[in-house]
């Protein structure tokens, strides 16, 4: 009875397997974009990734609305920069994250009121997150 117990024990803790690691369904190379009225966002899985991307923001704000913007950047390996610009009416520089290792950089009460956002990177890998949402 107890070899039996025993090899039931050994084939249980052999057959375990830790679960898979989170890759958040994302494809490599490939960055996902909402741009609705109330918030922009953009993720990246980049692996050596050498793209410029520009988007105009759908944001409707308010006189009195503000907005905040989030720049998460993680497990970064990448041999260059990256940048990621918001700008308003006539190229006014609203936000600029020059990026150059792992990153968290929160801007809270922004109130010039953006127009569009541009992404620029060379040999970027790492995961990018993005986010501009109004107050």
């Amino acid at each position: 009875m107890t070899k039996i117990l025993f090899f039931s024990a050994l084939y249980f803790f052999m057959a375990c397997v830790d679960p898979a690691e989170q890759d958040f369904g994302l494809l490599e190379n490939l960055p996902v974009v909402v741009n609705t009225p109330n918030a922009f966002t953009y993720t990246l899985k980049g692996r050596n990734n050498s793209f410029e991307e520009e988007y105009e923001l759908n944001l409707i704000l308010n006189n009195d609305a503000s907005f905040s913007c989030t720049l998460i950047v993680t497990d970064y390996s990448g041999k260059d920069t990256l940048n990621v610009k918001l700008t308003g009416p006539e190229d006014e520089l609203i936000f600029n994250g020059i990026v150059s290792g792992n990153i968290l950089r929160v801007e809270q009460g922004l109130i010039s009121a953006p127009d569009k956002i541009t992404f620029k990177g060379n040999n970027f890998s790492g995961l990018l997150e993005f986010v501009l949402a109004l107050d």
